[in-house]
Parts: C-alpha cells; sequence; structure tokens
C-alpha cells in the first residue's frame, strides 16, 4: 500500500507539473503574439495562424483541466477503526488469530486493487495532458512559421 501512496504523489506531482507548464505555456504565448501582431492584429497575421493559436490555446487549456482532474480529490477505501475493531472482537479467539489474519490480508488486497484503479486513472490524465501541451507546442511553432512566410 506504501507503494502506491507514493505512486499517488509522484502522479499528483506531475499532473501539477503540467498545470504549471501550460499556464507559463500560455504565458509564452500571449507574449508572443502581442510580438508578431504588434497594434493591426487583423492585417498581420493571417488566418491560418490565427486558428493554428486559438488550437493551441484549447489543447493547454485542456491539458490544465486534465492536470487537475489528476490532482481532484478522490475516495481510496481505507479499513475503519470500527471494522478493525469489529474483526479483532469477532475474531480474538486463539483458534481464530489466522482467520481474522486472513479477514485483514483480503481487505489490504482489496483496498490496493481500489487505489492501483484510482491511481491507474490519474497516470492516464497526466499522460493525456502531456500529449495535449505537446501538441499545443507545435500548434505555436506551425502558427509562427505561418507568420514569418507571411
Amino acid at each position: 500500500m506504501a507503494q502506491e501512496s507514493a505512486r499517488k504523489a509522484s502522479i499528483e506531482q506531475r499532473g501539477l507539473a503540467v498545470i504549471t507548464t501550460a499556464g507559463g505555456l500560455i504565458s509564452l504565448l500571449v507574449a508572443l503574439s502581442a510580438l508578431l501582431l504588434g497594434k493591426n492584429s487583423a492585417e498581420t497575421l493571417r488566418w491560418e495562424a490565427r486558428g493554428l493559436l486559438i488550437g493551441a490555446i484549447a489543447h493547454f487549456i485542456v491539458a490544465t483541466s486534465l492536470g487537475l482532474g489528476a490532482n481532484a480529490p478522490r475516495g481510496y477505501d481505507a479499513l475503519s477503526l470500527s471494522d478493525l475493531d469489529r474483526i479483532v472482537a469477532k475474531h480474538s479467539g486463539l483458534a481464530e488469530k489466522d482467520e481474522g489474519a486472513i479477514l485483514i490480508a483480503r481487505e489490504d488486497v482489496r483496498q490496493l486493487k481500489g487505489a492501483r484503479k484510482l491511481n491507474n486513472r490519474k497516470a492516464i490524465y497526466v499522460q493525456r495532458a502531456i500529449m495535449a501541451e505537446v501538441i499545443g507546442v507545435g500548434l505555436v511553432a506551425a502558427a509562427v512559421v505561418f507568420a514569418l512566410i507571411s
């Protein structure tokens, strides 16, 4: 269970990193647009470049949303204190201690499966967020090329 907790922390840190970089890239895009466009944006930037920039912003927003999704609170199952008390009370006899240990082990496995499933879902969010950022950067690069050749 400690491994899954560490994995969860790692995935959530990556999600926060995606949010930070997407915000930085949007800021950079705004600065780049101001530099390329100047005061007369309608005359200096062709529709192709504008469309690519809009697509890039959309991808950065998607990346940020997915990063937030990876950090959204999820319900990780855990044995409650009352469950532990019930198991101990029910299996406190000397001969039944092994049965109690088996019940606790089964519950640990159930918790581990649930944590792994939630962490896998979070990891997919982070992977898709990174993919959206990469596509956004590619769109910005293409927009810059269109702006420079026009």
